[in-house]
């Protein structure tokens, strides 16, 4: 749009002007005002005007298109097996769980999507390397490639007996804690891996190789803990769910000595528990369930040095022998308590017999009579005995020479009588 000033008008048509406004050169007109007329534009600028209008027009609605879209764009949707972690210029300022949520677009908020739900990580670190057709066969039918193990190629773990086994892992975890992850940790996957590799070699340092090829399960719960004291140690926000052990092997070199070793091993626990079974078995026979206290208790006796302990469990080692003992020992003693009380109920019954003989009017008048067959009496039954040998002597004071060997035909009559009583009991 153009102006165009017109020059000054006629004194006639001047208006009036107050002079007594006007400063020390108010003679020479620059204060007066001048009128401005607008004129109509031609066709050609009015379109160009028009235009420029849309034009603005059009990008101010643009740009507040643009303005919604960008504040659109900071709404995002969480699943429920994840959350969402808000950084503000490095600072975390929401953790946002399951839901339709709002922050502002980048770079003012950054979002990091953690998933909670738990993972497998397989750790084949210290595995043996094997080709896909290895893999389809048994381990035992596979020949080693070289005659040395390659470091390179295969990996392995060091025991504490100077062993070498080969192990495979297979860790479950999750994110207990999105804050805490995200702060601490920025390669999840190479963490994991880094954490069960040390922890796996310092307790295989702690093993056995016989731990790690029978009790392989044992040696991973240990690596474990110590993998997740190391996660806590960092502040990683992650939890071992469990770590297991599917497979664990021996070099391919040494398949022949470990076989001989492992029968070896197997041969001497067969022994040993064979062994055991067989002390079970007799001291079972022997005295039953109540080996086992009695056993206890000998090796208790074996411990005290005072006399008065050492009274205390004699008498009850003969308590439990007494009062629990089953099998040999039990029958035993049973059959001695149950002779005890025979004899002292046949000496019971003599003594009263004797004593009803010294009472007896008969007795008060043939005393050296009854003396005299109370004697035949009791050396009759001293020699009906079993085993009681007789030698007769000659009458006289003549010396002589006796030979104390037993009666042959006694000796093998209780010989065979012994073989006789072995052969019923068994």
């Amino acid at each position: 749009m153009t102006n165009r000033l017109e020059p000054p008008l006629m004194d006639d048509h001047k208006p009036h002007v107050d002079d007594s406004h006007a400063g020390h050169d108010g003679c020479c007109g620059h204060d007066h005002a001048l009128n401005v007329i607008e004129e109509p534009l031609d066709p050609a600028s009015q379109s160009l005007s028009d235009a420029l209008k849309a034009s603005f027009r059009v990008l101010k609605v643009i740009m507040l298109v643009l303005v919604v879209l960008f504040l659109l764009s900071g709404v995002f949707s969480v699943g429920t097996d994840e959350r969402v972690i808000v950084q503000r210029f490095g600072e975390i300022r929401h953790n946002y769980g399951p839901g339709l949520r709002f922050a502002w677009p980048y770079p003012i908020d950054e979002k990091i999507r953690v998933r909670m739900s738990p993972k497998e990580f397989e750790l084949n670190s210290f595995w043996i390397n094997l080709s896909e057709s290895e893999k389809l066969k048994p381990l035992s039918d596979l020949d080693p490639r070289s005659m040395t193990l390659d470091p390179a190629k295969d990996g392995a773990l060091l025991t504490g007996d100077h062993g070498i086994m080969h192990l495979q892992l297979v860790a479950r975890y999750e994110i207990t804690s999105p804050e805490k992850f995200v702060q601490n940790v920025s390669s999840e996957e190479s963490l994991i891996r880094s954490v069960l590799e040390n922890a796996a070699i310092a307790e295989a340092a702690r093993s056995t190789i016989d731990e790690l090829w029978k009790g392989k399960e044992e040696v991973a719960s240990r690596i474990r803990a110590r993998a997740q004291d190391a996660l806590d140690l960092i502040e990683s926000g992650i939890t071992l769910v469990d770590l297991t052990a599917p497979k664990s092997y021996y070099p391919l070199q040494t398949k022949d000595a470990f076989i001989n070793v492992s029968t070896a091993e197997q041969t001497k626990r067969d022994s040993i528990q064979g062994a055991l079974s067989e002390q079970a078995k007799k001291l079972n026979g022997v005295a039953g369930e109540a080996w086992k206290k009695l056993h206890e208790q000998i090796g208790l006796l074996d411990q005290k040095l005072e006399a008065a302990q050492r009274q205390a469990v004699i008498a009850e080692i003969n308590r439990i022998l007494v009062e629990e003992a089953q099998g040999e020992a039990g029958g035993r003693i049973r059959m001695a308590q149950s002779h005890k009380q025979e004899i002292i109920n046949r000496a019971e019954a003599e003594k009263q017999l004797f004593e009803a003989v010294l009472t007896a009017p008969e007795y008060q008048k043939n005393k050296e009579l009854i003396r005299q067959r109370l004697r035949q009496r009791a050396i009759s039954e001293l020699f009906a005995q079993s085993g009681v040998s007789k030698w007769l002597m000659p009458a006289g004071d003549k010396q002589v020479m006796l030979w104390f060997n037993k009666d042959p035909v006694q000796a093998r009559e209780a010989e065979r009588a012994a073989l006789k009583s072995k052969t019923e009991k068994k």
